[in-house]
């Protein structure tokens, strides 16, 4: 089952993050092959036998679209992407290691965290400090509402 040759690239034949991903093999021509591995951040020298990169590494301006030949009346042709001879992979070489991409999501998470915070504020869901808060300015409302009402009721009863 092929993989992706190129540094920290997790597609695979069986798990790949995007449905139906073609795989190139490593051209025989030594120059363009040391090419490819020093796209890939590898050692010129290294022996390939079995490697390929996937397709998101290559540009889309490097490949050819072929019709394919109906095999039978009942079957349909099919579009063939051939890569271009002298492309080289340009696309996602630089990509993080899954350290890197872990750090990553546990600081996303943190701002997510942060953000549903600010938002439980905004939604008008009250922390307890509000709550405390908004009790004892009800409460001082409530006190001067109760003496304003004695104070009005004190001044129509004496009339």
């Amino acid at each position: 089952m092929p993989h992706c040759f190129v540094l920290n690239c997790k597609n695979r034949t069986g798990y790949t993050f995007s449905k139906n991903v073609r795989y190139y093999s490593f051209p025989r021509n030594p120059k363009l092959r040391s090419e490819w591995l020093t796209a890939c951040q590898k050692d010129e020298n290294r022996k390939i036998t079995h490697e390929r990169i996937c397709e998101i590494h290559f540009s889309s301006d490097c490949f050819e679209h072929k019709m394919t030949k109906p095999r039978s009346t009942h079957v349909a042709s099919k579009v063939a992407y051939k890569l271009k001879i002298g492309s080289v992979p340009t696309e996602f070489l630089d990509l993080p290691s899954k350290r890197q991409k872990l750090l990553h999501f546990s600081e996303k998470r943190n701002d997510q965290e942060a953000g549903s915070l600010k938002k439980s504020i905004c939604s008008g869901i009250p922390t307890y400090s509000e709550l405390v808060g908004s009790t004892e300015s009800n409460f001082e409302e409530n006190t001067t509402l109760q003496s304003i009402d004695d104070m009005e009721s004190t001044t129509i009863t004496e009339r």
